[in-house]
């Protein structure tokens, strides 16, 4: 039984010390600085969209990371980088200039993934950090799959693709972040709140009245209930077989959230 709940719109990923590699599933070109207020980010961002931000990105969330007192704060933080660089989105005036903003929005929760994967990878024991990789490289290998699935190929979208894509890995990066941020605040015994779910990330349609959603195999020889239960994933319990299988009637399986 293969059971695939698609949750999640828009990511990045994360590049584990050892080998992991750079969550972009292409190479991208041009970034610039970064920095606003509280959090010592330079005031005002020069509009070019011909102009690589890729280092003052990285230096502003180096300086969020810096300045925050808790995961909960930098988390906070990071949203006022993304307020830096909103101007570029505003002042897009073709297609074009669109898709290079999209292109540094993604690249800021990229760049703040990556910095948290560092961390943890470092902090965590032998085997919170296998269980942890094997997590990150599956998330990494269904990336592309799961935009696929949410935005359409590149065929069907034409010169808007880079924009669609990049907002969708923005938010399902942004999404991992919270989640590999919750895993550290655990190791530095720190309080952190998850955010409430989007309701765009995944349609669901309660055919129970309960919260739950029936499941009948194509053949229907498999059935159970799947039960969506918010960032800690899902669960399917099997209701009835008929045949035989590698599971009994009342076996449950959990399904972590990942996008």
């Amino acid at each position: 039984l293969v059971l695939v709940l698609s949750m999640g719109i828009y990511t990045g990923c994360g590049k584990e010390n050892t080998e992991i590699e750079n969550s972009r599933m292409e190479e991208q070109t041009t970034p610039e600085n970064s920095e606003n207020d509280e959090i010592h980010l330079e005031d005002g961002l020069k509009i070019d969209f011909t102009r690589d931000y890729s280092e003052n990105i990285k230096e502003d969330v180096d300086d969020v990371v810096a300045d925050s007192t808790s995961l909960q704060e930098e988390l906070t933080n990071m949203e006022k980088v993304t307020q830096k660089y909103t101007p570029l989105a505003e002042a897009a005036q073709t297609q074009g200039e669109m898709n290079v903003a999209a292109q540094w929005l993604y690249t800021i929760w990229d760049t703040e993934l990556n910095n948290l994967w560092g961390r943890l990878s470092s902090s965590a024991d032998r085997q919170m950090k296998e269980n942890l990789l094997a997590e990150q490289r599956n998330w990494i290998d269904l990336k592309e799959e799961v935009t696929l699935l949410n935005i359409g190929s590149r065929e069907e979208n034409g010169s808007m693709y880079p924009l669609l894509q990049d907002s969708y890995l923005e938010e399902i990066t942004k999404n991992r972040a919270y989640v590999l941020a919750r895993e550290l605040a655990k190791i530095k015994e720190e309080d952190f709140v998850m955010p409430e779910v989007s309701a765009k990330y995944g349609t669901f349609v309660d055919n129970q009245g309960n919260g739950e959603l029936s499941f009948t195999s194509e053949d229907g020889s498999v059935k159970g209930m799947i039960k969506i239960d918010g960032w800690n994933g899902a669960s399917f319990k099997v209701t009835e077989i008929y045949g035989e299988f590698p599971f009994s009637v009342g076996e449950e399986f959990e399904f972590p959230f990942a996008f």
